[in-house]
């Protein structure tokens, strides 16, 4: 399956719109859920950070888990994260599948 005529695509293997962070990428159905995500992950990275360092009481970095939540809050139409390995690229392709290992995201075995 290919896009639709607005531009949608339903197959996130096959979408050319990824947001990578690190090691790991981020597909996205649509053109339109990149840019909000994009648009909205400095403000929801600050939020989180402060909120997750008030709860604790000292400085948290929390950036893998503050982009899979926006991820899961914006992406409607499925999931799918990769992720570079040393024994090659590894897909996420469903949220039950995630675990945060040390703040980096991996697949559970």
């Amino acid at each position: 399956m290919t896009k639709t005529r607005d531009g949608i695509y339903y197959n996130l293997h096959e979408s050319p719109f990824q947001f990578r962070s690190g090691s790991v990428n981020y597909h996205f159905s649509s053109k339109f859920n990149l840019q909000r995500f994009t648009q909205r992950l400095p403000e929801r990275r600050s939020s989180i950070k402060t909120y997750l360092s008030k709860l604790f009481g000292f400085e948290i970095e929390a950036g893998h888990i503050t982009e899979i939540h926006l991820y899961t809050k914006i992406e409607m139409r499925g999931f799918l994260m990769s992720r570079e390995t040393s024994r090659g690229l590894e897909f996420i392709c469903q949220i039950n599948d995630l675990r945060l290992n040390g703040g980096t995201p991996t697949k559970k075995n």
